[in-house]
């Protein structure tokens, strides 16, 4: 029988919106995450980053405390405080105490997250983030490259203004304290909000301890919305090619002989998890077989997925050898067209995260923190069961529809050479 945890989750909402899921565990500490359902997608054009430079502030405004205090508090109850992770869908927060700490942790943390004033720091907080834009040659290249690309693979669309993030420097730059806190007072409000939490305690204790706390304030203000799956647009060009000095692109003196390669292709946003996570490992096999193994061009390409609703983006990054230059885009071609056509290969897989996924083992930590991913994506809980059905429902065929996604004229590539 398959052991499903995701499945014990139990959900209750507080009058004002706050949603809760939680499970109860034989342990005598509780670990807790606060989603908030807003993200880098959320920042305005003018104010790109404003989303990420919130997340640095709002654990410097608790009222009545430092951050340092704050995490000196946590520190002596066991563990340091999660103070913020920005992601592209949501932000998270968090903390693990022992469950007679529950009440002062929840009460800090709702003071901040619930109803606070941005108004420490601000200036402070700007500075690093401008001094992060500002630094290191090659990651400020690989940013602008990258919002390159975006606005190439969406020519006429909102997509194709996200430049990352952290935004850049004139719009960090362009962010008051009164922006910050419109951002903050239209997207930190309870009914955005979800706490996932599972540890020693029933779900009617949370409760309580929740809504005697900042959290169980009243405030105005609705979910956040869910982007419909959306058929993605061809690109307006599909490859940048460049060349690098030593000065500006060197991590390491190996990179002085080797290219770097990257191409990403957009799929539509109802293709599944189960589809994409498949397609991917085949794709990430036959890259080492085709180009380490059997070429010896590579010490190994690797695929990446990200979730954005809408849609999803697949990605391939690796380094060759400058001979190998002009011929890794079509290798690259030939690597997808093997994982969407081999049916042995399929087949291996496909049994592969079968027994993976009912032999599924996680820690506590590890269960809340894959709850948090699941809701902010795709906003609930998917369980195992469904994950297996998904898997188990798969055919070739699948394969080949996300590698129609993936021809040479519908991603978007470049190529640095040193």
């Amino acid at each position: 029988m398959l052991y499903d945890p995701f499945a014990r989750f139990e959900t209750a909402h507080l009058s004002n919106g706050l949603t809760v899921r939680h499970q109860h565990l034989p342990v005598s500490w509780v670990f807790a995450r606060f989603l908030v359902h807003v993200g880098a997608r959320d920042d305005p054009s003018e104010y790109a980053g404003i989303c990420h430079l919130l997340e640095h502030l709002v654990g410097d405004n608790v009222p009545g405390l430092t951050n340092e205090q704050v995490r000196m508090m946590f520190s002596e109850w066991g563990e340091d405080p999660f103070l913020g992770e920005l992601g592209y869908l949501g932000t998270w927060y968090g903390f693990r105490v022992p469950v007679d700490l529950l009440r002062p942790a929840i009460d800090i943390f709702g003071s901040f997250l619930a109803g606070a004033r941005i108004e420490r720091y601000v200036d402070e907080q700007k500075a690093i983030v401008i001094n992060e834009l500002r630094d290191e040659n090659r990651l400020r290249f690989l940013r602008e490259l990258h919002a390159t690309g975006f606005r190439m693979q969406f020519p006429d669309h909102r997509m194709g203004r996200y430049v990352g993030e952290l935004g850049t420097v004139e719009s960090v730059t362009a962010i008051g304290q009164q922006q910050l806190q419109d951002f903050y007072s239209r997207y930190y409000v309870p009914a955005n909000m979800e706490v996932v939490a599972a540890g020693g305690l029933e779900l009617s204790i949370l409760l309580k301890l929740l809504e005697e706390s900042s959290f169980g304030m009243v405030r105005p203000g609705d979910r956040n919305s869910v982007l419909p799956p959306a058929a993605p647009p061809l690109p307006a060009e599909t490859f940048f090619r460049t060349s690098l000095s030593r000065r500006e692109w060197v991590v390491t003196p190996g990179q002085l002989e080797m290219v770097e390669f990257f191409t990403r292709g957009v799929l539509p946003g109802n293709i599944s998890y189960e589809a994409l996570r498949l397609f991917s490992n085949i794709l990430d096999e036959v890259m080492f077989r085709e180009l380490r193994e059997k070429r010896r061009l590579t010490y190994g390409f690797l695929s990446d997925l990200r979730f954005r609703q809408e849609f999803h983006f697949l990605e391939v990054e690796g380094y060759v050898p400058p001979a190998a230059a002009q011929r890794i885009c079509g290798l690259v071609d030939d690597c997808i067209e093997i994982a969407a056509t081999d049916q042995d290969l399929f087949r291996k897989f496909q049994t592969g995260v079968l027994s993976a996924v009912q032999m599924h083992d996680t820690s506590v930590a590890d269960l809340v923190e894959d709850a948090v991913h699941r809701l902010r994506i795709w906003k609930r809980i998917s369980t195992l069961a469904e994950n297996l059905a998904g898997y188990e429902a798969l055919t070739l065929s699948d394969m080949g529809a996300i590698a129609g996604y993936l021809v040479p004229g519908r991603r978007w590539s470049y190529v640095i050479e040193p």
